[in-house]
């Protein structure tokens, strides 16, 4: 029989999925609705683990959830999730199970940043992201690239884990203005991966966009955890690091 939860709220921090004791219970819903209207975020907190079954769908009305590598929302098979935006995402881990292709609803620092996966082999599969608003040196030595990318992101990186399984799947990166440090050159936009020694050029399978917001895709990715935006030229600002500036006086005026 379908049910929906609804999360309605104007205080901050409903917890979700919690218990009277300490906080690790699981429990599976039906569909189930976020909207909570405080302007503190997080306006959500996971205490557990909340599954959202077969046929049902997470809707992003408003309010922004923490998660974390234990405390989350699991999106069985052939469950959904909708609406997610700018106002209402998850900022830290969600996990989808199953066979069908997803688009995690993360982001963080008031930046909506979703990343795709195409279809896993298994309905058994497991696949967790989050996204970070941060500088991809946190995850990986910006420094070691591979010879065929002038530089990676300076601001933002996704961790994508194949936590059950053995599936490759196609991996769908976003950008968007201001959130992603400017894009002037799509066609010189390359998706990379940290392999635990360098920032590797997995390559572009495929675009879309423009220069304000856009996305890119590689195919049969199966090494996963950072990715991140990059570049051969220095067009895609990302943006570029300044390491030093010279200047002198000419004519009243800086040059």
């Amino acid at each position: 029989e379908s049910s929906t939860l609804y999360y309605n709220g104007t205080t901050q921090q409903q917890e979700i999925a919690a218990n009277a004791g300490d906080g690790s219970d699981s429990f599976t819903n039906a569909n189930v609705v976020l909207n909570n209207t405080t302007s503190s975020a997080p306006q959500f907190t996971m205490e557990g683990i909340s599954e959202i079954r077969d046929g049902y769908d997470l809707k992003f009305t408003d309010g922004i959830v923490s998660s974390d590598a234990t405390h989350y929302f699991k999106i069985l098979d052939n469950a959904t999730v909708s609406d997610a935006s700018n106002a209402s995402y998850v900022d830290g881990y969600i996990h989808k199970i199953g066979d069908d292709a997803f688009t995690f609803p993360v982001g963080d620092n008031g930046y909506y940043a979703p990343i795709s996966i195409s279809a896993p082999s298994n309905t058994s599969d497991d696949f967790s992201s989050q996204y970070v608003n941060g500088d991809p040196d946190a995850v990986g030595d910006r420094t070691q690239i591979a010879s065929t990318l002038d530089h990676i992101s300076l601001v933002e990186y996704w961790q994508l884990e194949r936590n059950t399984g053995s599936s490759s799947v196609n991996v769908t990166l976003t950008w968007g203005d201001p959130r992603s440090g400017g894009v002037d050159s799509i066609p010189a936009l390359r998706l990379a991966h940290w392999n635990g020694t360098i920032w590797e050029d997995l390559g572009s399978d495929a675009t879309s966009g423009t220069n304000s917001s856009g996305s890119i895709t590689v195919n049969n990715v199966s090494s996963f955890s950072p990715f991140t935006l990059s570049t051969t030229n220095k067009i895609n600002p990302l943006p570029i690091e300044l390491l030093s500036f010279d200047g002198k006086l000419m004519a009243n005026s800086v040059k």
